[in-house]
């Protein structure tokens, strides 16, 4: 029997940074960790998720992790089961310089990992005067019909939640200003395991026209390997 276990890694970090109406820069925060709820995982494996009403939904082949990213003031510290933010405020799928690549393990940087990256900007620039505390990457945003009560529901697919914290690590409360742009840099990184995966099985073969179940058969063992190769960027 063959037994072939592939190890891949992946987490995301991300950047807030607030821009006065003149272009300038108010708030960055630098990046900051992020590891993958849950529902993004299932996303990955292309299993069913569930939306911010915990409804779950069909598996969907179509989405991407960086469809959209919402905010939120929540200030609770996430877990990796949740599907919503704790206070939700905005979404956006406005986004920019989205870039890829790939980087080679070192022996101080990953060390038999290859890592593969996707990054793009988000921007929001209809948050006025409101406090922000919590993001997340979602796959789907979308009007769902809610038949008990005859109308039609914003919901979401939430992927990641991170609260946004200070240089000293506490959770940190940003102020959005009338006529500011608030833009999130988003990285998810994805890792995978280089080094060669070795064993051995048996194959037992039958002489032309002899019958398996009832036929006296040859048994051979054999040695496999598993190597990945030619890797490429971006979360694919």
């Amino acid at each position: 029997m063959l037994e072939l276990n592939q190890n891949l890694g992946i987490a995301g970090e991300f950047q807030v940074i607030v821009r006065r109406a003149d272009g300038s820069v108010r708030i960055d925060t630098g990046m900051q960790k992020n590891l993958i709820l849950d529902n993004g995982l299932k996303f990955y494996l292309t299993q069913k998720t569930k939306n911010d009403y915990a409804e779950e939904e069909a598996e969907d082949y179509s989405g991407s992790m960086f469809s959209g990213l919402v905010v939120g003031s929540g200030n609770q510290e996430p877990t990796n089961t949740e599907v919503k933010l704790q206070s939700f405020i905005a979404h956006t799928s406005t986004q920019r310089d989205t870039e890829q690549g790939k980087t080679e393990p070192t022996k101080d940087q990953h060390p038999n990992f290859v890592k593969v990256w996707k990054r793009t900007k988000f921007i929001f620039d209809n948050i006025r005067n409101q406090n922000i505390s919590e993001l997340g990457l979602v796959t789907k945003y979308w009007d769902k019909y809610n038949s008990q009560l005859s109308k039609y529901e914003k919901r979401y697919l939430l992927t990641t939640r991170a609260l946004i914290k200070g240089n000293d690590g506490r959770p940190l409360t940003i102020t959005v200003l009338e006529g500011e742009v608030l833009e999130v840099i988003y990285q998810i990184n994805m890792y995978v395991d280089i080094r060669r995966q070795t064993g051995e099985f048996k194959l037992t073969t039958y002489p032309t026209g002899q019958n398996p179940e009832t036929g006296v058969g040859t048994e051979s063992q054999f040695e496999y390997f598993l190597q990945p190769h030619d890797i490429a960027q971006g979360q694919y």
